[in-house]
């Protein structure tokens, strides 16, 4: 894990200004490229600053990676865990708890001025807590749960039989419509109650997984939702690139994760892939807050 972090921080992007007729400018790492004009040059300077943007993510993240010393089954040998709730790092966990529902400011100015606002759960489980938490606060919303898994969307729909304002969709949300089993131990979190679905586990398994695409739920919803809230236990890094490449999520006012290192891809893996999901974010939102493995929101810009 040293050395990783190390190889990381030390690389460095190199630009050369005879060849790109651009210089890095001396009080930042922002590259001044006024003079260039060829089309080919200014994307390989894109590519560049991407490049920096990631690299800067990374030095940062790889310092907040959910490491516990002396928790590995009795052991006291450093052990990576999904997330720092995990971990037991719980002032850094519970200072990103505290910050969820704080500060909502484009759920605050839709319900002042009495426009329609709309909520996504994605990864409800049996009781789409984070909507009844949000509710309590924007009781106007609506509200949509989506969970896949049979056995949690059956109690979740019987937990909210009585609320109007909920939608509860016994499907997950992905590119394309599709169906694939999981073995039940491919469920994991608090005592085997918690969805968890990425590429790794999708195999043929005694549960069915349904997932409806992109297009088919902004059609049979509210459109493009006020706030989309994710707690879906390793779904994100799928979830979020393929929405990022569909496009929709780029408009949606509030976006938060909960960010898990789920899934056999190892650690250094998903750090890169947290910043390249940042750094497309970035493009059309702002970050309010963020913990690598932790909690972030992110805002549409004004």
């Amino acid at each position: 894990m040293i050395l990783f972090i190390i190889s990381l921080t030390s690389y460095m992007l190199v630009v050369s200004p005879s060849l790109y007729k651009c210089k890095k400018t001396e009080e930042s790492d922002a590259i001044n490229c006024d003079d260039v004009s060829d089309d080919d040059t200014i994307q390989k300077l894109a590519k560049a600053e991407e490049q920096n943007s990631k690299l800067k993510c990374l030095s940062k993240v790889l310092t907040e990676l959910p490491i516990q010393k002396g928790k590995d089954k009795g052991t006291n040998l450093p052990a990576v865990f999904p997330h720092h709730g995990d971990a037991g790092h719980w002032q850094v966990w519970n200072r990103a708890l505290d910050k969820r529902f704080k500060g909502l400011k484009a759920l605050d100015r839709l319900v002042t001025s009495g426009n329609t606002c709309s909520v996504w759960e994605v990864g409800a489980n049996v009781a789409a807590q984070d909507s009844k938490d949000l509710m309590a606060l924007y009781g106007t919303c609506k509200y949509h749960a989506f969970e896949p898994v049979p056995d949690f969307n059956k109690k979740l729909e019987e937990n909210w039989k009585d609320e109007n304002q909920m939608t509860v969709h016994k499907f997950g949300i992905g590119g394309k419509d599709q169906i694939f089993g999981v073995s039940r131990n491919a469920l994991k979190g608090n005592d085997g109650d918690a969805t968890f679905l990425d590429d790794s586990n999708k195999q043929a398994g005694e549960v069915k997984i349904h997932i409806k695409s992109f297009d088919y739920v902004l059609e049979k919803t509210d459109g493009i939702p006020s706030m989309v809230e994710m707690n879906c236990e390793g779904c994100e890094w799928n979830f979020l690139m393929e929405a990022l490449k569909h496009g929709w999520i780029k408009k949606v006012p509030i976006v938060q994760i909960g960010w898990h290192s789920y899934g056999d891809v190892g650690i250094g893996l998903r750090a890169m892939q947290l910043c390249d999901i940042r750094v497309l974010l970035s493009e059309t939102h702002v970050m309010d807050y963020g913990l690598a493995f932790g909690w972030e929101r992110w805002s549409l810009k004004e």
